[in-house]
């Protein structure tokens, strides 16, 4: 609604009533008091009024009250309607604060045992954990293996978390992690008003074969041989390599930290992917059938050799037999060599023949040999290193 202050008031502006406003009608003048004496007050704002006939005439009886300022007349305000919502929305803040009351009280100190380990888990919760607010609430770590803690975070969140209430310094909990249930018993202390958990990331030592290369989870760390401090749960196991594609892949995808577990070894199993089995395969068969077309009594990097008869030609022709002639076919892989340096092995009769001097060709005896030969998967080299024992 629109309203006129007329020139009595400040400033002789429109102004836009408000609810609740003393009229509900456009007026002239304010708070109910005409400020140039124009108000009915029940009579012909000019003291003129219509007689018995329905002429116009004059009525002076009434000028001068017409006229003159009306003072002390009070216009009558609507009631104000109560408004419905707001005791609702007082309801409502006081619920609020009640909850908002109670969660603080669970969380933290505040809440006891129990609150500092819930709130133990809403930082874990948190996709960058805070280290800061981990060492308020924590004792016997210190804070480099706080951060070393949360640099070793496995991803997604942890669930269904259930804390009991403390015994003996003692907090059970239960939870999971990436579908995988958990148990453990965190212990807790008071430390003066306030309380703490003591020590609960597990050491972890992985154990895994010399050179193996990988990465846990998401955190882009390259796993190391020395102990390190991890948050609890289930870890993706990343294999890695400096030439390209992994050779390699885990036995087993993943590993499972437990939490506050003290000193923990997990081990790390690999074997080699079906591609890497296949090319390394076909190097050491590549690489015997080779030293079988050599000519030489001591072939270069072959697994055979022989001592130069004293009848032998120059050049000797020197031809190399394996019995059975598809022996490398049976080789095996050797067990604990994969997969950065697989090696296979079998075993073969050698012989070999050569030119004498008077050009006739002469047999050797045959010796059983047992054959390995060795390959690295990581593209460092395609030689294959041979050993032959008889």
């Amino acid at each position: 609604m629109s309203q006129w202050n007329g020139p009595g008031s400040p400033g002789g502006q429109w102004s836009a009533g408000q609810p609740g406003d003393a009229y509900d009608q456009q007026s002239w003048g304010q708070q109910g008091q005409n400020a140039q004496g124009w108000g009915q007050q029940g009579q012909n704002a000019q003291g003129w009024g219509q007689d018995a006939t329905g002429s116009w005439s004059e009525q002076p009886s009434q000028w001068a009250s017409t006229w003159a300022p009306s003072t002390g007349y009070q216009t009558p305000q609507a009631p104000k309607k109560a408004n419905p919502l707001v005791p609702i929305l007082v309801i409502v803040a006081v619920l609020a604060g009640g909850v908002g009351i109670w969660a603080v009280t669970q969380r933290g100190s505040g809440g006891g045992a129990k609150g500092v380990v819930n709130e133990f888990f809403d930082i874990l919760n948190d996709q960058r954990p805070s280290g800061s607010q981990l060492n308020k609430i924590i004792s016997g770590v210190g804070s480099s293996g706080v951060y070393e803690a949360a640099r070793n975070k496995p991803s997604g969140a942890y669930t269904d978390i259930e804390v009991g209430a403390e015994q003996d310094g003692k907090v059970p909990v239960k939870f999971k992690h990436q579908d995988k249930q958990f148990t453990a018993e965190l212990t807790v202390k008071k430390d003066g008003n306030d309380w703490k958990i003591e020590r609960p990331f597990s050491e972890v030592t992985l154990q895994a074969q010399d050179r193996l290369r990988f990465e846990l989870g998401d955190s882009g760390n390259t796993a190391s041989a020395r102990p390190q401090l991890f948050m609890p749960g289930v870890f993706t196991v990343v294999p890695k390599s400096s030439t390209g594609a992994a050779p390699w892949e885990p036995v087993k995808p993943t590993i499972e930290v437990p939490l506050a577990a003290g000193s923990v070894t997990l081990p790390i199993e690999a074997k080699m992917t079906v591609k890497a089995e296949k090319d390394a395969r076909e190097k050491v068969v590549t690489s015997f059938n080779e030293c079988l077309t050599n000519d030489d009594f001591t072939p270069s990097g072959c697994p055979f050799r022989a001592t130069r008869p004293t009848d032998a030609n120059y050049p000797a022709e020197v031809k190399w037999v394996a019995n059975p002639s598809n022996a490398i076919d049976s080789a095996k892989l050797v067990d604990g060599t994969a997969p950065l340096t697989p090696c296979w092995r079998f075993e073969a009769d050698m012989s070999y023949s050569y030119l004498t001097r008077d050009n006739t060709r002469r047999n050797s005896t045959a010796t059983r040999l047992t054959i390995t030969g060795c390959v690295s998967t990581e593209g460092y080299s395609d030689r294959v290193a041979w050993q032959g024992k008889r």
